[in-house]
């Protein structure tokens, strides 16, 4: 594998990302952790397991080294009280403690309406970054040969979210983001086989970032597993789709330094196509609507 960026064409109006079709044997499972960025669930988390939850995370990257952490979470899907995630690491390459927290207020019949919010500082990767490369193969890449796939840039902020079943498969969602980014440079150099150097991180832009997020949702997926995990191991899901359209805005007319304004759309399938295999495909696509958007929010072409 190589960096999809390495040879990627970058575009200032338009970015497209097309993922390779998958046919995966519907026998084979898998769990992933996955990325965190304070405000989703993790990947791979399935309805109906216990409410509390505990998790030990680590990861190795060119900017934090090896990082060390817990995550804790109680979801009780079966009751209305609220739902909270609890996550540190520990950045062992610039000796620094990461946290997130996030809180989550579940109305009305069947969860319909959910408001919540959270605070967090973490090492944050680039638009689509975590999205092309799951975090596990990202760190033994980086463990193993120095190929970190990904760009990144530290934000510490808060967040306020809402969201609204409209149906079953119909989603709206909202948020607004207050964020402060910061450039993060490579902090360490070692893999286990590979003699050379890690490639450089680039600069982020660093100001504050004060964001509006809108989002609508169609989800005919069963509903026994949660948002969000990956879909090369989507071995239970046959015939269906997944597609998320979002607009984000941010302005200096919110006190930040940052003026965009940027659309983008995440479309899944999975297809069976006989008793033992299916078929999985995924497109990714943004555009530029107004402004200029930071290095750490643009869109490439790969």
């Amino acid at each position: 594998m190589t960096a999809w960026k390495r040879n990627a064409e970058r575009l200032t109006r338009f970015g497209l990302t097309l993922l390779v079709l998958t046919v995966t044997p519907m026998t084979v499972s898998a769990r992933l952790a996955g990325d965190r960025d304070g405000t989703s669930a993790e990947w791979g988390e399935w309805n109906g397991e216990r409410p509390n939850r505990f998790d030990v995370t680590s990861s190795y990257q060119r900017v934090d080294g090896l990082s060390l952490g817990f995550v804790y979470r109680y979801e009780n899907r079966l009751s209305s009280v609220p739902r909270f995630r609890v996550e540190t690491d520990y950045a062992t390459g610039r000796g620094r403690w990461l946290y997130s927290l996030s809180l989550e207020q579940p109305l009305l019949e069947k969860d319909r309406v959910r408001v919540g919010g959270g605070i967090y500082r973490l090492t944050r990767p680039f638009a689509f970054d975590d999205e092309i490369v799951g975090s596990s193969e990202n760190s033994l890449a980086s463990f193993l040969f120095k190929e970190d796939y990904r760009e990144y840039y530290e934000g510490e902020g808060g967040f306020l979210s809402a969201a609204v079943d409209v149906t079953d498969k119909y989603r709206l969602s909202g948020q607004y983001r207050a964020e402060d980014n910061r450039a993060l440079a490579n902090e360490v150099n070692w893999s286990l086989f590979d003699g050379s150097r890690f490639r450089v991180n680039p600069a982020a832009e660093p100001g504050t970032l004060r964001s509006f997020t809108i989002t609508a949702s169609h989800d005919s997926r069963p509903k026994d597993v949660d948002d969000g995990i990956p879909f090369i191991h989507e071995f239970r899901r046959v015939n269906r789709d997944w597609v998320r359209l979002s607009y984000e805005t941010s302005g200096r007319s919110l006190g930040g330094d940052f003026d965009y304004g940027v659309a983008r759309l995440d479309a899944r399938g999975y297809w069976k196509l006989s008793p033992e295999q299916f078929l999985s495909a995924r497109i990714m696509a943004g555009q530029e609507v107004r402004g200029e958007l930071p290095v750490q929010k643009e869109l490439y072409a790969g």
